[in-house]
């Protein structure tokens, strides 16, 4: 079986484990722990996949090596994976917004005041 970075999501339940579970129901991958639903995403998240797949790792749900097999990735990105999650969390995974620039308060009263010399 080869090995790649992007996950595999067959239609059937999948076993990870004894106690996880996987499948896809059209547009979404679900992830079951001992026949419960836990999560959700979508088949082109991948950062919601390696957020969820690295949180069953640290938590000890599953092992790295069960997680490269059930999904054929490499097992090289799912220790990356789990190495993010323990460094920022769930955080690490989803870019903060850029954050936006605002002018200072007096810079914004002189703009104004620019504005009404203008007119006049």
């Amino acid at each position: 079986m080869a090995s790649n970075d992007l996950p595999v999501f067959p239609e059937e339940v999948t076993p990870i484990n004894w106690g996880l579970d996987f499948g896809r129901d059209g547009d979404s991958v679900f992830y079951f722990f001992k026949g419960m639903p836990v999560f959700t995403h979508g088949p082109d998240d991948l950062a919601a996949f390696r957020m969820i797949t690295a949180k069953f790792c640290v938590d000890g749900h599953a092992e790295e090596l069960e997680i490269a097999k059930a999904f054929a990735v490499s097992p090289e990105s799912v220790r990356l994976a789990v190495e993010l999650y323990r460094e920022k969390g769930r955080g690490g995974f989803y870019p903060a917004p850029a954050a936006r620039s605002r002018p200072s308060a007096p810079a914004a009263a002189r703009a104004r005041r620019v504005k009404l010399d203008k007119t006049k």
